[in-house]
């Protein structure tokens, strides 16, 4: 009768494990995907950040335009000058005056500092582009990260659930038993110690889904449908061939690391810019003046004015130069920032390699394991129906089932997690290559 017991018990493990895989297709990890590109408040405010990026082009641009002024003032003038008494006058002259100008001034040259800055606003469009895809990137796999964290948590409550079935018809027998008069009532004992002992990891399993739930309802602003997850598994093409070619790819694709290169190429513009005041600058200046008994001139007075104006301020008090050193520092700053971060993706990706041959080492192991231990269960249960075995033993074998069925689930999705993270690592996890729209 035992045998016939657990041997249910076992195939109800496979059932609930192959039904409950089956009830995981209804839900896309895609569809969840999609919608917080769409709407997490990080991706709107890398958006925001590239588009200002994109206006700012425009600003640069507008040196290259003339700008137009217009100047004016009308109302009443009083005016008593030695000159206009040296005339014969006596009487001031008072009356009402108007004036307008028209001013158009072309910049031809200023040490290229417009050129630098249209190259640096341009720069600045790729890097914010570089920040919004790096931020989509961390939302996506932080996106894979929370669901398959809520996924191996139910796997592991569904493993202590039926473990805790296990025992607990362990329990009946054993006290079924002892009425008969063929038991040991300590065995009852020991079946419910270790009921209790299961119960209590099914409850921390349960506390775990709870706190992987908030996370989750944190990063989507939802919680969600878990009957209805997805059995989610990393693609093959998202994890690159060799640790070297993980290198390779994370040196062209990183979209951090791309950032930051850029910004040193923005710094390098602002040297530029800060050079030019070394330079004179030279405008195309051109003037329509109107006015109408201004400075005691009577009646209408029109002048046109086109002039090349040329300025240069040949000594600033060594401000210049303190400007250039000071974007020279910035440069060389932005450069040991890149050859800093270059290290870090470096070692990253060597952690997360190791992290995936790792898992998947563990979780061929564990498999083993698995096997092992269930066949341990099997000869236990054999010999305790011939009563040369306790009952004890029985339970500790069934708890060695549990506990490794535990460590593959954990491993196997720690393995998952680890294919995801390299292509993170790598700059690979992009909406393509997760086939998210």
């Amino acid at each position: 009768m035992l045998r016939k017991i657990s041997l249910a018990v076992l195939a109800g493990i496979a059932i609930s494990i192959a039904g409950w895989a089956v009830s995981l297709s209804a839900e896309p990890l895609n569809d969840e995907l999609s919608v917080l590109l769409a709407e997490h408040p990080d991706i709107r405010r890398a958006r925001n950040d590239a588009a200002a990026a994109r206006a700012g082009v425009g600003e640069a641009r507008s040196a290259y335009y003339p700008r137009f002024e217009l100047s004016g003032d009308s109302g009443a003038e009083h005016t008593d000058t030695p000159d206009r008494r040296a005339t014969g006058a006596t009487d001031p002259f008072s009356g009402r005056r108007d004036k307008l100008t028209l001013t158009s001034t072309l910049n031809l040259f200023n040490g290229f500092r417009d050129d630098a800055g249209l190259n640096a606003a341009n720069i600045t469009v790729i890097e914010q582009n570089m920040g919004l895809e790096n931020t989509r990137q961390e939302l996506l796999f932080q996106g894979v990260n929370q669901y398959l964290e809520v996924l191996r948590n139910v796997r592991l409550i569904k493993v202590a659930q039926t473990t805790e079935s296990t025992i607990r018809s362990q329990l009946r027998l054993e006290d079924e038993r002892v009425q008969r008069g063929s038991g040991i009532a300590v065995d009852v004992l020991q079946a419910k110690s270790r009921l209790q002992v299961a119960k209590e990891q099914r409850v921390e399993f349960e506390g775990r889904l709870q706190e992987a739930l908030a996370r989750y309802k944190q990063l989507f602003g939802h919680l969600p449908d878990i009957a209805r997850l997805e059995d989610v598994k990393p693609a093959p093409s998202i994890v690159p061939e060799s640790v070297d070619a993980a290198l390779t790819q994370a040196l062209q694709y990183h979209p951090a690391l791309r950032q930051v290169q850029y910004q040193a190429d923005i710094a390098r513009e602002q040297k530029r810019a800060a050079k030019g005041d070394y330079f004179p600058t030279v405008d195309l200046v051109g003037t329509l003046d109107y006015a109408d008994n201004n400075a005691t001139t009577l009646g209408i007075q029109r002048e046109q004015s086109l002039l090349v104006r040329a300025r240069w301020e040949f000594f600033s008090g060594f401000r210049t130069r303190s400007r250039v050193e000071a974007a020279s520092r910035t440069l060389a700053s932005r450069k040991d920032t890149y050859n800093s971060a270059t290290r870090r993706v470096e070692e990253d990706i060597r952690i997360a390699w190791d992290k995936l041959a790792t898992g998947r080492r563990r979780v061929d192991l564990l498999q083993n394991a698995v096997n092992l231990a269930i066949e341990v269960f099997d000869a236990r249960k054999r010999l305790r129906e011939s009563g040369k075995e306790t009952a004890l033993n029985v339970l500790d074998a069934e708890r060695e089932v549990s506990a490794a069925r535990i460590k593959l689930i954990t491993a196997d999705f720690d393995s998952r997690i680890a294919s995801y993270l390299l292509a993170r690592r790598t700059g690979m996890l992009t909406p393509a290559k997760l086939e998210i729209e």
